[in-house]
């Protein structure tokens, strides 16, 4: 991988540790076949707290791009992931068997939810680079309406999308084919969850849209907390130094 592309892996080691370590939240959510429950599952309802949405400004703000952005974007795409972006950071955390599904459906949490855990592909579902590179893809996401710097969010995307599909050469033993394949498979999974969030934020919950001004212009320093989820995957740059002087053959479009 080159430079660039290491550069990029740090940024996004430093936003995943942001969210690691930000104060607790009802999404930090356990559960697991052993029957180890933690959390609220409500937010699976659309039950989010002020606490979650600093937390997502947190990681957003983290980013060089999206800092770039003037306030009018960064809150269009804030509410345009907020929902998806919770939904697909629990995948780390929720084991998907007859005793979680039951458990899930006790509490109320949409079918349609459900199989988004279900058919989201088990190899990847403990690697927090490839969950957080999709959770950026769903940031940036082109398809929000009215932003003034549409090419800007655009080129992003299409950053994030060629870095998830290096990256997935490098763990598919340099595989272009397999690489593909399963590059696809995973944004296929991702436009399935924007059609589960179509507004991004849950219309019953706008509250927490219209304060994203306030949280995001105030330029207040968020308080962080230790909190640390399951045994979860982090690939650090220094990783990936095998891959960086091979011949990557995958088509970045």
């Amino acid at each position: 991988m080159s430079a660039t592309d290491q550069e990029q892996l740090a940024e996004l080691a430093k936003a995943n540790e942001i969210w690691k370590t930000s104060a607790t939240t009802s999404s930090n959510i356990t559960l697991t076949a052993g029957g180890t429950q933690s959390g609220d599952l409500q937010f699976l309802l659309g039950h989010y707290t002020e606490s979650d949405l600093r937390r997502l400004i947190g990681v957003a703000k983290s980013l060089d791009a999206f800092k770039r952005l003037d306030q009018h974007d960064q809150e269009r795409l804030l509410k345009g992931c907020f929902g998806s972006f919770f939904v697909l950071r629990s995948v780390l955390s929720v084991d998907v068997n007859e005793f979680t599904i039951a458990i899930l459906r006790q509490n109320g949490v949409p079918e349609s939810t459900i199989r988004f855990y279900v058919d989201f592909p088990a190899e990847w579902r403990r690697n927090e680079t490839i969950n957080l590179l999709l959770g950026l893809i769903l940031l940036f996401n082109v398809e929000v309406a009215d932003l003034q710097s549409a090419i800007s969010v655009t080129v992003e995307n299409m950053k994030f999308q060629s870095l998830l599909k290096r990256l997935l050469y490098c763990f598919c033993d340099r595989d272009s084919v397999r690489a593909e394949t399963v590059a696809a498979e995973l944004l296929a999974r991702l436009e399935h969850l924007k059609q589960l969030f179509p507004g991004g934020t849950p219309t019953t919950h706008n509250s927490l849209g219209n304060s994203l001004g306030n949280n995001i212009g105030s330029g207040n320093s968020l308080a962080f907390m230790p909190q640390t989820i399951g045994q979860q995957q982090i690939v650090s740059a220094s990783q990936l130094v095998e891959c960086s002087n091979s011949s990557i053959n995958i088509n970045n479009s």
